[in-house]
């Protein structure tokens, strides 16, 4: 399978593509490093935070990105929003696709939204 970062965006070309076409193998590496790092810390800091952790991986960096693009789509009053359950503010995307506790583990300095 070609590398879509090496290819030229065209009509088919779904988001992941045009999103590969801009961040590159190493930032991705680089980011899942700096998260398990990250992570690392905490748990020394805390030894009882983060139980159940397990190292994130490449597929979960690109659902982190994906879901700090929808971020700036979708407003929310807070970061906690995002994961509510309240009707008024239920958005299922975001908790299906990863829990809060899980996006919080990355780097504050990764987050786009704060």
């Amino acid at each position: 399978m070609t590398d879509p970062s090496q290819q030229s965006l065209t009509d088919q070309s779904t988001p992941l593509h045009f999103l590969k076409s801009f961040i590159n193998e190493n930032v991705i590496q680089g980011l899942l490093l700096q998260t398990n790092k990250y992570a690392t810390e905490i748990r020394a800091a805390k030894p009882n935070a983060l139980p159940n952790w397990t190292p994130v991986n490449v597929n979960e960096i690109w659902v982190f990105f994906a879901l700090e693009l929808l971020m700036r789509i979708v407003k929310k009053p807070s970061l906690k929003d995002y994961w509510s359950t309240d009707p008024l503010l239920h958005t299922p995307i975001f908790s299906n696709q990863m829990s809060r506790n899980r996006y919080r583990v990355y780097p504050p300095k990764l987050a786009f939204c704060g």
